[in-house]
């Protein structure tokens, strides 16, 4: 049998389980191999525990049956390589046939897109080609977010009393730093640009960040709705630590804001963020790299 990739998706959020999906689609295309993925359909009852919708994504993303089936036959056969490089392997003629590509593995935090880089724009496009199509016509009429701003709540706790923010993962951004941030932005852009709200958390768990004027939550909509609607933003300012918001910030092409105590590499190649700023956007917008300032500069109400 010809040699096939799958993801195995991890019991986690859309964030996490894209880096499986990732990995394995630039691999088959490196490789021309077929590639598929196990887990979307895969109930995630931590959202219905804490109060929200079950949430699961087969509806969203296609998921070939067939292709499944024949990753089966494979892996029963033991010819199978776990989490390899993204890297051609075809030249080889021993791993043409009768060998399946596994990723199961979620990239170390200090570098979640290191390997991702060099393909972003590949991995951009099958994202979009694996979206069902009524939700990426749903996403492409939808008005553009001016500045998207995404607040992680629920599946993460509050800072304790004491903590350093800088050394905790899984915590809530305090809302004082997407007050601050937004306030400066507007400063720079010389009026208060329409702010949507991308969140799994409940108005009043928010709402510092709602009593800004023009600061609205955006509708409900299934998770991958929300991530390329936030990717479409003019700019976006994300929570710390959550990969939903990065992997936003990696698809886009607008300045991205992150949170300066837990920057560890950047999520886009170089030849983007020369153009649109990745970063932190630290005290008065005075003191902001050049880029930022320009970027935020363009921004327009629509």
């Amino acid at each position: 049998m010809r040699s096939r990739c799958i993801a195995i998706l991890p019991n986690a959020g859309l964030g996490n389980m894209l880096f499986s999906w990732a990995h394995a689609q630039v691999f088959a295309a490196l490789n021309d191999m077929p590639a598929c993925a196990i887990g979307w359909s895969r109930p995630r009852i931590g959202p219905l525990l804490r109060g929200q919708r079950l949430r699961f994504y087969g509806r969203s993303l296609k998921q070939p049956l067939s292709g499944i089936v024949a990753c089966g036959l494979l892996r029963a056969r033991g010819k199978v390589v776990r989490n390899p490089p993204l890297q051609r392997v075809v030249d080889s003629p021993s791993l043409k046939r009768d060998h399946l590509f596994v990723w199961d593995e979620i990239p170390h935090w200090s570098d979640f897109f290191g390997a991702l880089k060099p393909f972003r724009d590949l991995v951009k496009q099958r994202i979009w080609d694996t979206v069902n199509p009524s939700v990426r016509l749903r996403v492409i009429e939808a008005e553009r977010p001016a500045i998207a701003v995404h607040i992680r709540c629920a599946d993460f706790r509050k800072l304790e009393a004491g903590e350093d923010f800088r050394q905790v993962g899984s915590v809530r951004t305090p809302l004082e730093y997407f007050v601050s941030t937004i306030q400066e932005v507007r400063r720079c852009c010389g009026t208060d640009v329409p702010v949507t709200v991308f969140t799994d958390g409940r108005p009043g768990e928010i709402q510092s960040v709602l009593d800004l004027p023009s600061v609205r939550i955006a509708e409900r909509n299934r998770p991958i709705f929300d991530l390329l609607q936030m990717s479409r933003a003019q700019l976006i300012i994300v929570s710390a630590s959550s990969t939903f918001g990065y992997w936003a910030g990696f698809l886009s092409d607008s300045p991205v804001i992150l949170h300066p105590d837990h920057i560890h590499a950047s999520h886009r190649p170089a030849w983007i963020n020369e153009r649109y700023f990745e970063g932190a956007a630290m005290g008065a917008f005075e003191k902001w790299p050049e880029v930022l300032i320009r970027n935020a500069r363009d921004l327009r109400c629509e």
